[in-house]
């Protein structure tokens, strides 16, 4: 019977089991994180084509004709 053998072998599980563990920890907290980064990004590019594009280009339509009287008034004004 080796005892100091099966001591040490024992050990290096247990180590082994450990740094297993905090890797399997670490790679959920990491794959977590880049799903969460990736569903803010997508979520992002959405509401930039869906909804901010559209907005801008409708207050730059409804307000051309205000924002040229504007501008012709300041001229007018510094001469």
């Amino acid at each position: 019977m080796n005892v100091i053998g099966d001591l040490k072998r024992a050990i290096d599980t247990f180590y082994y089991n450990i740094i297993l563990s905090l890797a399997e920890l670490h790679w959920s907290l990491m794959r977590g994180l880049i799903l969460m980064g990736h569903t803010i990004e997508t979520i992002n590019q959405w509401l930039i084509e869906q909804a901010f594009a559209p907005l801008i280009q409708q207050t730059n339509a409804s307000l051309n004709v205000a924002v040229s009287f504007a501008f012709i008034i300041a001229l007018l004004i510094l001469g």
